[in-house]
């Protein structure tokens, strides 16, 4: 008999370093990261929180970008059991360092899978690892859908 488990402690990480949209359901509020080493690189810690995405149905840690936590807490800090659908530009706003996002809060799908372009769907073959296979994986962008409440950037 195998024991039954009741939660995930660890789990893969969700950034925006190779995509630039997600469906995220927040499970927990926002929280800066452990360090991992001994070594101070001078960056500040990363600002995490967990989330399904609802590309795969799997918990992640999401490496929330600055921006979207700047929506997130003037949303009124309620998204905690929200889903988002999460898009940021390929690259950094014209003479800024930082990319643009564009954050919408979306009714949630409850069992349907959203297309990601980046995520292989659960019960999908799992041939060769290709590169969109990947929570942090390059694919093709997906619809557009929701209610927006923030920009970051000029259009």
């Amino acid at each position: 008999m195998q024991p039954k488990r009741v939660g995930t402690l660890t789990v893969p990480p969700l950034s925006f370093k190779l995509r630039t949209l997600a469906y995220v359901r927040v499970l927990t509020a926002m929280h800066e990261s452990a360090s991992v080493g001994d070594e101070d690189d001078g960056r500040a810690p990363a600002t995490i929180c967990r989330v399904v995405n609802l590309a795969d149905g799997k918990e992640y840690d999401f490496l929330v970008p600055t921006l979207v936590q700047s929506a997130w807490t003037r949303y009124g800090g309620e998204y905690v059991g929200k889903c988002f659908e999460v898009r940021m530009s390929k690259d950094a706003a014209p003479g800024k360092r930082y990319k643009t996002a564009e954050v919408y809060e979306i009714e949630d799908p409850k069992d349907e899978r959203l297309d990601d372009g980046y995520t292989q769907p659960i019960g999908a073959s799992q041939s060769g690892g290709e590169a969109g296979n990947s929570a942090d994986g390059a694919g093709s962008e997906s619809r557009e859908q929701g209610r927006g409440f923030f920009r970051g950037g000029k259009r």
